[in-house]
């Protein structure tokens, strides 16, 4: 997540909260949980992995190496299928072991929610050689 994004909500929020304080105070609960939940709705955006070349894990190929995000950490793994089971490598060079969100076969563990393909390498061999 955007450190600079998430403090620029929640201060969009707070600002909103104080100039808005002695409004609120005569206002029917179900208007500040609403106006909540759009906060909620907006942080929960921001934690998300960048939409663009991100995927849902039922697509996710078993025979290769890809990139995972885990959103319960917010963590990224270098990551092949072995057994039932993601192994990888995220971010700081921690192992990790995780299934496919949403798989019912697991109640504990790293759920992963989202994968992409490695990049392509900068130069093949023969260019390198070339």
């Amino acid at each position: 997540m955007n450190v600079t994004a998430r403090e620029d909500l929640i201060r969009k929020y707070a600002d909103a909260c104080r100039r808005n304080a002695v409004e609120m105070a005569t206002m029917p609960a179900s208007v500040i949980y609403q106006h909540f939940r759009e906060f909620a709705d907006e942080l929960a955006a921001l934690s998300q992995p960048e939409a663009e070349g991100w995927r849902t894990m039922d697509s996710a190929p078993t025979d290769r190496f890809i990139l995972l995000y885990c959103s319960e950490d917010k963590s990224r793994w270098l990551a092949k299928w072995h057994g039932d089971v993601w192994h990888g490598v995220d971010d700081f060079g921690l192992t990790r072991e995780g299934h496919s969100k949403g798989d019912a076969r697991f109640v504990t563990g790293w759920f992963v929610d989202g994968w992409k393909d490695l990049p392509a390498t900068p130069l093949t061999v023969e260019e390198d050689n070339g």
